[in-house]
């Protein structure tokens, strides 16, 4: 795997599993997103300060019906996580 930067050779480069979340999917997880109101997006420690950091947010595990999007992500992590280990298990 190519590192992400040249500058940090540590850092490696990204991982895409673009069939993680088909198109329906991602519908689905937009319209739980509205589907309640959306609050003040905060800094670390639950400070706000709109001088630094402006945006409106919705936490997906605050939303009911939306456990699933959490159980997929599990299971897209684990499926990467094997891919990755496979490699490189292969180049030794």
């Amino acid at each position: 795997m190519a590192p992400f930067c040249q500058e940090c050779p540590a850092m490696p480069a990204a991982h895409t599993i673009p069939e993680a979340f088909s198109a329906e999917d991602c519908c689905r997880i937009v319209g739980i997103a509205h589907d309640g109101a959306l609050r003040a997006a905060g800094l670390v420690g639950h400070v706000r300060d709109h001088n630094i950091r402006r945006a409106n947010i919705a936490w997906l595990d605050e939303r009911e019906g939306a456990d699933w999007v959490m159980e997929k992500i599990i299971r897209v992590v684990a499926q990467a996580n094997r891919r990755s280990e496979e490699r490189r298990v292969g180049k030794e």
